[in-house]
């Protein structure tokens, strides 16, 4: 399903996708220690939850999870990081397993409060998610009241909803398509009455980035709304 939603959304191919995918699940089968290094944020904590529902008990999973984004560390922390790092027992493996079968089951509401110590982040991810399952994402909503303080080029909206967030998760392309279906939804258009170019991957990133927006009243409404 995740091939074929990354290939309709232009990332490539399905079917050598789907091949990366299984050469990746492939490897983390055939491996008897595994570490992990995961962030606090939402897309970490997925694919976290991921990865431990498809490890075998009798593999050696060490875990290391840190409260803030670790690309910007400098080498000194991430290293220290590594002293930090936890074997995870049957019993976590198994609660993970439990939540990730909820989430793809779209219930993740019913996984809140079955974390344990060794995984702090999932619940704050599982209500960041949920909130983006509401009727209107909060992404979406966060776009639109960035929008209702005046023009803004998706790259501005980009970073102003980054800041409107306790852990960042979204990369600009995925912001960027969430900006193209406001417009599709008539609650975004052009400040200068042009057509909104295609957002990458399957459009250049520059043009898109940098087309100045405003929004229509149907947007000034929902924006009214979101606050």
């Amino acid at each position: 399903m995740r091939a074929r939603f990354l290939a309709e959304s232009g990332w490539g191919e399905e079917a050598a996708i789907r091949g990366a995918f299984e050469a990746r699940d492939r490897a983390l089968a055939a491996a008897p220690h595994v570490a992990l290094w995961f962030e606090h944020d939402l897309y970490d904590q997925l694919q976290l939850l991921q990865i431990l529902s498809q490890v075998e008990d009798a593999q050696r999973i060490e875990l290391i999870q840190a409260d803030d984004h670790l690309g910007p560390l400098a080498a000194a922390a991430l290293e220290g990081l590594w002293e930090l790092r936890r074997a995870l027992d049957r019993e976590t493996l198994a609660l993970a397993r439990g939540i990730w079968r909820a989430v793809c089951a779209g219930e993740a509401a019913s996984a809140l409060g079955l974390e344990s110590h060794a995984l702090p982040y999932v619940e704050p991810a599982l209500r960041r998610l949920l909130e983006e399952r509401a009727p209107l994402p909060r992404t979406k909503r966060q776009l639109l009241t960035a929008l209702a303080h005046g023009e803004r080029t998706p790259r501005t909206l980009f970073v102003e909803n980054q800041a409107m967030e306790d852990a960042a998760f979204l990369g600009d392309a995925w912001c960027f398509r969430f900006v193209q279906e406001l417009a599709r939804d008539g609650l975004v258009r052009t400040a200068r009455g042009v057509e909104l170019p295609t957002p990458p991957p399957r459009g250049d990133h520059e043009p898109f980035a940098s087309t100045p927006l405003v929004l229509t009243a149907a947007g000034r409404g929902a924006a009214r709304s979101a606050g």
